[in-house]
């Protein structure tokens, strides 16, 4: 397998066309209307209207990617007894009519809900009178307060629409079409004397007793105006399978009153419900709530995470995308007809497979990418082998995108490409590293760790030790030429380890010839053992890392760490027993080539005043956060 350049592979591939560029569709290009989010004015944006714009935005994106002609519909609803009743709600709680421009749309949905939760009769009566026929000025501010709040939901959102229709506006044309299908006799009364479509065994009400129309007429004359208007060959409509029903009799009126091909090509895109949430029992959990809670719980995970690269400006602005991430990850990760109960901590929770963790390996891989952009001008012509099983992984998961990709296609369905990144986290990180890595490895056989003998996480041990010894340093560094250095050490001297810490100490910044003097005055097997080992390390930067003159190193670490622990038994006078513990070490040197560090040996003493303007200035960069 040949690595080729993968990245500019996958920028030259176009975001719009990426679908089509990975399965090879073969089904010709089509006009198509695709209907979605669609909510009431009257009422605050809430997590059901969430769900029904993000899948809309996915059927927009899906068939847009394939190359259909698609025209995205947003069908506000403005008309019916809803704002007669919001109107009846606001007289009941005393609130004002003259200036209906100061009110928000939560307080609208709460007059609504007062009202539908009143228990007189006359109230709902009033509201059907008034929603349909007075006041009309009334109407127009309620309209005008809902649409300003549906402007700042969807462009935090990032929705777009071609069009906005209303439903007010096919009002006149649907009490037209009834006219006319009444005089045709496709439709009829009944008893009640409502006008309806008539089958064998049901009656769809359209009209009412008193000549006003019902929201499935206006739906019906919406449909006739748009295949009149656009001519399409299909019409989406992205709406929760509560109206399974109503739509099944849309298409069947829209049969029996002579439109049998616009019936054909009208489908309904199912989405479960979110069965906790409900604005006429007060219960509507909003969405700017909902992420103002999630870019405050993604500002609090980018102030204290350690790996956060974000300056503080910039908290607000990553919060808001990382909190939308979050909630279209939580919504996409069950199967589109599944009702679901909301829950606040499942939608922003930042651990496991979230968006959170979604957008942190997508950070952290364009970090690795930033890192290693100098090395791909250096190999961007060498053919490399990689033959490693990740890179065959790698190709066998590319290969599998396409039936996720076809199956999201053919069923409007988010779930199997939501699932891809998901169950592929850490596999994905793992791969996507080969090509660094490759470039790495072909540049010298081995990378050295950053140094940190002292950081407890590091860790001390032979191996580790012989590994930094093995490594080879590529020519022309940029740091200048690098000083030549040695790693040598001892395993399991029978010797305390507290007893050589003196030692190591004793040693550590000397010359190895001032070392070695020293070592020959102090009478300790600890000295012995160290002087052997400086000696050892001594010839072998001669005969391995050709250092020819041995005088020119000092001994820039000496550390010692405890290894095993081996219990015996003591036999004393009159038959008696005791446990011995045998203790044994591990002694490591590092040699380096040049004079001594001074600075290492003989830290500067620190004087009050140091110490306390380093008090001060810790004081002075407290960050205390405040809990109301």
């Amino acid at each position: 397998m040949e690595l080729i350049n993968t990245r500019n592979l996958l920028k030259s591939v176009s975001k719009d066309n990426f679908v089509e560029c990975v399965c090879k569709l073969k089904s010709p290009k089509l006009r198509l209307i695709v209907e979605y989010s669609s909510p009431n004015i009257a009422k605050p944006f809430h997590v059901g209207h969430l769900r029904s714009t993000l899948m809309g935005r996915f059927a927009l994106n899906v068939l847009r990617s394939a190359g259909h002609n698609v025209t995205a519909i947003n069908y506000l609803g403005d008309w019916g007894t809803q704002f007669g009743m919001i109107v009846q709600g606001l007289r009941l709680s005393n609130l004002p009519l003259n200036d209906l421009s100061q009110l928000s749309s939560t307080q609208l949905a709460e007059a609504y809900s007062f009202a539908h939760q009143a228990n007189d009769p006359t109230v709902v009566n009033r509201g059907e009178t008034l929603g349909s026929h007075q006041e009309r000025h009334l109407w127009q501010s309620i309209c005008s307060t809902g649409v300003a709040e549906l402007e700042k939901i969807y462009k935090q959102l990032g929705a777009h629409f071609d069009s906005f229709e209303r439903e007010s506006q096919y009002a006149e044309e649907a009490k037209e079409s009834v006219k006319c299908w009444l005089a045709r006799n496709a439709l009829s009364y009944n008893d009640d004397g409502l006008v309806g479509f008539k089958t064998d065994d049901r009656f769809v009400p359209i009209c009412k007793s008193d000549g006003s129309t019902l929201y499935i007429a206006r739906d019906l004359a919406a449909a006739i105006a748009r295949q009149r208007t656009y001519q399409p060959d299909k019409l989406y409509y992205v709406v929760d399978s509560g109206q399974a029903q109503h739509f099944d009799d849309l298409k069947m009126i829209l049969s029996g009153v002579g439109f049998p091909d616009l019936a054909a090509k009208l489908f309904h895109v199912k989405f479960g419900k979110i069965r906790n949430t409900s604005t006429r029992q007060g219960k509507g959990v909003l969405v700017s709530d909902l992420l103002n809670e999630g870019t405050l719980t993604a500002q609090a995970v980018l102030r204290y995470s350690p790996t956060t690269k974000v300056g503080p400006e910039l908290f607000e602005q990553v919060g808001s995308c990382l909190a939308l991430t979050a909630l279209i990850v939580r919504d996409f990760k069950q199967r589109r007809q599944i009702d679901y109960d909301f829950s606040w901590e499942k939608a922003l929770q930042a651990k496991g497979a979230t968006g959170y963790q979604l957008q942190a390996t997508h950070a952290r891989l364009t970090s690795l990418c930033e890192k290693f952009e100098p090395l791909e001008a250096n190999v961007g012509r060498v053919p490399l082998k990689l033959d490693e099983p990740e890179a065959v992984t790698l190709m066998e998961h590319l290969s599998r995108m396409a039936d996720p990709l076809l199956k999201a296609y053919n069923d409007i369905e988010p779930y199997p490409i939501q699932m891809l990144p998901v169950r592929q986290l850490r596999h994905l990180a793992r791969v996507l590293l080969l090509p660094a890595s490759a470039c790495q490895r072909w540049k010298h056989d081995f990378v050295a760790p950053e140094w940190k003998p002292k950081d407890s996480k590091f860790g001390i041990t032979p191996e580790k030790w012989q590994y930094y010894d093995n490594v080879v340093w590529p020519p022309n560094c940029d740091d200048g030429k690098k000083p030549g250095e040695v790693f040598h050490c001892r395993e399991n001297v029978k010797y305390s380890w507290r007893k050589m810490w003196y030692i190591c100490q004793l040693v550590r910044g000397l010359t190895i010839d001032e070392a070695l003097a020293q070592l020959e005055c102090t009478p300790r097997k600890g000295a012995l053992v160290m002087k052997e080992l400086l000696l050892e390390a001594q010839q072998k930067a001669s005969d391995e890392h050709c250092l020819h003159q041995k005088s020119n190193l000092w001994v820039a670490e000496a550390i010692c760490r405890n290894s095993l622990i081996i219990k015996g038994l003591r036999r004393h006078a009159r038959e008696r027993w005791g446990i011995v513990h045998y203790r044994y070490c591990n002694v490591f040197v590092r040699l380096e080539e040049g004079k001594p560090d001074l600075k290492g040996r003989f830290p500067m003493e620190r004087l009050g005043w140091h110490m306390l303007e380093e008090y001060l200035k810790s004081l002075r960069n407290r960050r205390i956060d405040y809990h109301p």
